[in-house]
């Protein structure tokens, strides 16, 4: 990233001049109060915020704020902050929702027919995997307390193999053990990382 600038909900300037560069098994936090351009500089990296100028280049990408479909099949991977918000979709199962991203492929889509089965045979998989409760994937997403609803978007983000996930205050709001398995995944990220370089 190289003197990202993009704006807020209200028009006012969040980012100025934002530059970084993360590696491979990096982790890089961004602290500070609320309000301070965390969420906009999250939105502007994984498509869903227009940037005013600047450059985000990524693999050897040019990455334009305002697309996110093209941060997704590069390998961007997005936890919002608003997790039943914008995380996912609250009406919908968990099984619904940990396809978000990927109902479009062979394994769960015929032409535009859902293929069911797979779908919940893969929603299974990553429950019993990140340990969501209750562990039935016909559950509602909004029925879920705010630590497996997390899980639930992490196992969506994790299941498509990303090469870089943009977490925003991924353990806000969660109780100790949910905060100990958010860590716990985003720990082993990092390692499979740091074992693929």
């Amino acid at each position: 990233m190289d003197d990202l600038w993009a704006e807020g909900d209200r028009g006012e300037e969040a980012l100025k001049g934002v530059s970084f560069t993360v590696r491979a098994g990096e982790i890089l936090a961004v602290a500070g109060v609320a309000g301070n351009g965390q969420r906009e500089l999250a939105e502007t990296i994984t498509g869903m915020r227009p940037a005013l100028r600047g450059s985000l280049r990524f693999g050897g990408n040019e990455l334009r704020g305002g697309d996110p479909r093209r941060a997704i099949r590069v390998g961007i991977a997005h936890v919002p902050e608003d997790r039943l918000g914008t995380g996912v979709a609250p009406s919908l199962t968990v099984a619904s929702n940990v396809v978000l991203k990927s109902y479009r492929e062979r394994d769960h889509s015929r032409g535009p027919f859902l293929r069911r089965g797979s779908i919940r045979r893969n929603a299974e998989e990553l429950i019993r995997r990140y340990d969501v409760r209750p562990s039935s994937p016909t559950t509602v997403a909004r029925q879920l307390s705010g630590g497996n609803l997390q899980k639930v978007v992490l196992a969506r983000e994790f299941s498509g193999d990303p090469k870089v996930l943009v977490a925003a205050s991924p353990t806000r709001g969660l109780d100790v053990a949910a905060i100990e398995a958010v860590h716990g995944h985003l720990r082993d990220a990092r390692a499979a990382a740091w074992r693929s370089c």
